[in-house]
């Protein structure tokens, strides 16, 4: 069977993961950040065109020696695309973790850096999260305010907002951000949380938490 076919495969498997990574970060795009949003795009790229060449790789190569080649260019693949990847928004990732693992001090000393260097929406909403969950409420209100003030589509920056009102007690506007994620660019499992929440609300209880 010709290499074509699997190379043409594996391509339009890669447009499809594109596709996704574009709509994960459909907040850059409203930002402006188009270079941002291209980096995120560069290892997809990258896999995209070495996938390509695989088959031309291959015919050059002597018969006896096609699999080697064609193993070896994979694995050069895989580790250019890994290496690719890991230079995108490190910083981002460190803070991610930081957050994961519940050292929330230092997810919020590494969003404070990269909103000073970048101030994106989405840092601004990370960082919101994280001072909410040191305790910092009223820090947390500023920051996602400063990330819906960026772009009034941003559910999450309302959702994490929410979440820092009614832990300062503030239940209507914390149920208009709950309102507001319904009507914003928001994934559909966090409108169902924000559904969750409003219910939560309306009967007095506390909410789960920003996410």
């Amino acid at each position: 069977m010709s290499l074509w076919i699997p190379a043409g495969i594996t391509a339009a498997v890669l447009l499809a993961f594109g596709a996704i990574i574009g709509r994960q970060n459909r907040d850059l795009l409203r930002a402006q950040a188009y270079g941002e949003f291209a980096a995120r795009l560069v290892p997809l790229a990258i896999a995209g065109i070495l996938v390509l060449w695989l088959p031309v790789i291959v015919n050059m190569a002597r018969p006896d020696r096609a699999v080697p080649v064609m193993l070896v260019y994979m694995a050069m693949t895989v580790i250019l695309v890994s290496l690719a990847a890991r230079s995108v928004a490190a910083e981002e990732r460190k803070a991610g973790n930081a957050y994961r693992k519940g050292d929330y001090e230092r997810a919020v000393e590494i969003y404070r850096e990269l909103v000073q260097r970048k101030p994106l929406p989405r840092y601004y909403c990370a960082l919101g999260a994280s001072l909410d969950a040191t305790g910092d409420h009223l820090g947390a209100v500023e920051a996602t305010s400063q990330a819906i003030k960026q772009d009034p589509e941003f559910g999450l920056a309302y959702y994490n907002r929410a979440s820092s009102r009614a832990a300062l007690g503030q239940r209507n506007p914390a149920m208009e951000d709950l309102r507001a994620v319904l009507r914003a660019d928001s994934s559909r499992k966090l409108k169902q949380a924000a559904l969750r929440a409003l219910e939560s609300l309306e009967k007095n209880e506390p909410l789960d938490g920003s996410t």
